[in-house]
């Protein structure tokens, strides 16, 4: 038997409402949805002498999605904010 999709809604209000839902997952295509891709990324460097921190400043300056860099201390070297034109394309390069 198919509803139609105003029943199907009323069903599933009235189920949430009476609190039998315990929570809503979902599985999404980020490469469907996702345009120029913002996030933070962490660096930890394996040679993090004064010539190891000035390759890496180097090498990531000529990246230009790595839009701002600054070192950091504690468990993390360096934090950049980045902005991909997607997901995969940040994959890629981390």
């Amino acid at each position: 038997m198919a509803l139609s999709p105003s029943a199907c809604f009323q069903r599933t209000k009235a189920i949430k409402e009476a609190g039998y839902f315990v929570n809503f997952q979902t599985e999404m295509d980020l490469d469907r949805i996702c345009e120029h891709v913002l996030a933070y990324v962490e660096f930890k460097l394996a040679n993090n002498t004064i010539a190891g921190r000035a390759a890496f400043e180097e090498a990531i300056q000529l990246i230009p999605e790595f839009m701002d860099c600054v070192r950091v201390s504690d468990d993390i070297d360096y934090i950049s904010f980045t902005c991909f034109p997607d997901i995969k394309a940040l994959i890629s390069i981390v």
